[in-house]
């Protein structure tokens, strides 16, 4: 305490103690839990942490009569931008203003622990008028102080937590986003647990420091996400499709003109801006945010049976791609991956990675390019996740390399019944089911562009992933779409492929599935190879479970009964009047005729088709318990007919 920390002590990419004015702290572990200066710091280690303060504002009365704690509970009104509550007999009024003002971008001082800036009152002046409306006694109550000062957020307004992916050792707990009291308790509580165990005891994905980019810590971007995180977080973050307005178009695909021309509607992720849905070309969609059905609910409606009929081709280049080689490679991948990765070349390969309880940490494909050759393709939220994991698997004198491809390799996938024909049209390569079975990989042409091909799906169609050089990706695209004219081709967005998804029961890692999920629980108990050689990570656990028979906690796939009500996620579910579960994700099954989504259910009793098919399951939407079908398959195909065709 009172002793300024200047350094950390790394060998090898593991930290090993600190550096402080008084002398080296040597150690296995540090947390570094900085506040306001947690990013300069860390960024001594080369660890990043896009964390930026703000100026924060509240103005706290002096007492007035029948103010008390017992008379006035906390208020919230996110519509004006502000919370109420006692506070020594008068009443504190704290301000969340919807354009928000960074402080300090070049640095946090090292002298501004409890620093008290200058207040603005002209700014603020708005929401206070807001405020004494709401309380009319603030008119004649005389103001104790309006205090201004700085506090630390992050660009999505979660806390940054858990081990970095860049040193070993080094573990992160700040960014708490103006709940640090609220937060603080549960937040020592985990940090405690994840050093002493191993693991944390709660899931951890939506917050782990491992799901931001290098780029988010840039001063630009930093300066403009800024600017709405204070009023983002009271209130317009409560919507289902709100969108971050600033700090946007950071990263684009080679596509991304041929979009705006189409009329796309972008939301972004990890910086990515990518299609939700396409209002045409020429046209401006018209976004509202809020739980009706806009624009985007028809738009999408469209899109997602189009695809299901005819062709469909979505922009997944936000999809993270990792080149894995070396002499040592199978050995480790093996090791990582629950399913079997020592496959013949050109075989793709759906798995899992597990800690050591059995928890799902990613979701992946691994395809065999060569003998001592791999690709991982990931979700954009695990993109940092992945090299880190592979890293700290890799014993002592095993050789390999991972290299991050994702910029050099653009992802288009081809979808739809029709999507063998279209990509015929312009390959001289035999796409067959024969020559080109579900599962595999083949190095192809299409037009111009030498590739690799993936016969994979995540909507439930015949269809390809087409991994496509970036400076070849509009050329080809053009192409596609020229040739796919001719069989309905329509420009689709993610909307749809989520939409599809959801009908398939495709599980999405961190909304659907994360580390306090195992295979079992999860559904994906196929993708898990008992008998390879070594093992895997998580074996033993899972081993454990599998012996115990099915478990008593699932993912269950739910269908209402009524096409007049939509699913967001977080919906409870009833099983015979009691609470049993939650929805995890939720949207419109167009193609079932009603909302559709994958939900956690719990049981006294093993959970099996015939334990489900006893009872009638209900879920609440806002008040309204609404009939709903539960099934362990999938609604749509369940015999992966269309996928093999």
């Amino acid at each position: 305490e009172e002793t300024e920390v200047t350094d950390f002590l790394l060998d090898r990419g593991r930290v090993g103690g600190i550096r402080t004015v008084r002398g080296d702290l040597e150690c296995e572990r540090v947390i570094l839990a900085a506040g306001l200066w947690s990013r300069e710091l860390a960024a001594k280690a080369g660890v990043t942490v896009p964390l930026q303060a703000a100026e924060h504002y509240y103005l706290l009365t002096e007492p007035i009569d029948g103010v008390t704690p017992e008379s006035v509970p906390v208020i919230e009104e996110p519509e004006s931008y502000g919370y109420y509550r006692e506070e020594g007999g008068g009443l504190l009024v704290g301000m969340f203003e919807p354009v928000g003002k960074a402080w300090a971008l070049d640095g946090t001082p090292r002298d501004s622990a409890f620093a008290v800036l200058r207040p603005d009152w002209d700014r603020m002046a708005p929401f206070l008028e807001v405020a004494m409306r709401r309380f009319p006694a603030l008119e004649d109550a005389g103001i104790r102080t309006l205090f201004c000062g700085p506090e630390s957020f992050t660009d999505d307004l979660s806390p940054m937590l858990g081990e970095s992916p860049e040193v070993d050792g080094l573990y992160l707990a700040c960014g708490l986003n103006s709940v640090g009291i609220l937060s603080g308790g549960g937040l020592g509580h985990v940090m405690a647990q994840w050093l002493i165990e191993g693991h944390a005891p709660i899931d951890l994905t939506a917050v782990g420091v491992d799901r931001t980019h290098e780029f988010q810590a840039t001063r630009r971007f930093r300066q403009e996400r800024t600017v709405e995180r204070l009023g983002f977080l009271l209130n317009d973050l409560s919507w289902p499709n709100a969108e971050y307005r600033h700090g946007r178009d950071v990263r684009r695909s080679p596509y991304h003109a041929r979009h705006v021309a189409d009329g796309a509607h972008f939301v972004t992720t990890s910086g990515w801006e990518f299609p939700d849905y396409f209002a045409g070309p020429g046209a401006t969609p018209t976004v509202e945010w809020g739980y009706a059905r806009g624009e985007g609910f028809q738009r999408t409606r469209e899109e997602h049976l189009q695809a299901r009929s005819n062709v469909a081709i979505f922009d997944l280049s936000l999809m993270s791609h990792h080149l894995v080689q070396g002499p040592d490679v199978t050995a480790v991948l093996n090791r990582v991956c629950a399913n079997d990765v020592d496959t013949a070349v050109g075989r793709v390969v759906y798995t899992q990675w597990l800690d050591d309880r059995g928890g799902i940490i990613a979701d992946v494909t691994v395809t065999r390019l060569a003998e001592d050759q791999y690709i991982v393709i990931s979700g954009d939220v695990i993109h940092r996740r992945v090299p880190a994991w592979i890293r700290r698997q890799t014993r002592e004198g095993e050789f390999l390399t991972v290299t991050d491809v994702t910029s050099g390799t653009s992802l288009l996938s081809v979808q739809g019944p029709k999507s063998r024909e279209l990509l015929r049209g312009l390959s001289p390569d035999d796409w067959s089911n024969d020559a080109f079975p579900y599962l595999t990989a083949r190095k192809v042409e299409l037009g111009y562009t030498p590739l690799w091909a993936l016969r994979v799906t995540y909507v439930g169609e015949l269809g390809w992933d087409l991994l496509v050089p970036t400076e070849f990706g509009a050329t080809l695209y053009e192409q596609l779409r020229e040739a796919g004219a001719q069989l309905g081709f329509r420009p689709t967005g993610v909307g749809a492929l989520e939409t599809m998804r959801l009908e398939k029961a495709f599980r999405d890692m961190g909304h659907d599935i994360d580390s306090t999920d195992t295979p079992l629980e999860a559904g994906l108990g196929f993708a898990v190879a008992w008998d390879k050689p070594g093992g895997f990570v998580g074996r033993e656990a899972l081993a454990k479970q599998r012996e115990t028979g099915p478990p008593t906690r699932r993912l269950v796939n739910v269908l209402l009964s009524s096409p007049d009500y939509d699913l967001f996620g977080d919906e409870p579910i009833y099983w015979d009047g009691r609470p049993v579960g939650h929805v995890r994700s939720g949207g419109f099954g167009h193609s079932l005729g009603a909302a559709c989504g994958i939900a956690e259910v719990r049981g006294d009793e093993p959970i099996t088709a015939a334990r489900l098919a006893v009872g009638a399951f209900e879920i609440d939407i806002a008040g309204v318990r609404v009939p709903t079908q539960v099934s362990l398959r999938p609604f749509l195909d369940p015999e992966r007919s269309r996928i093999l065709s």
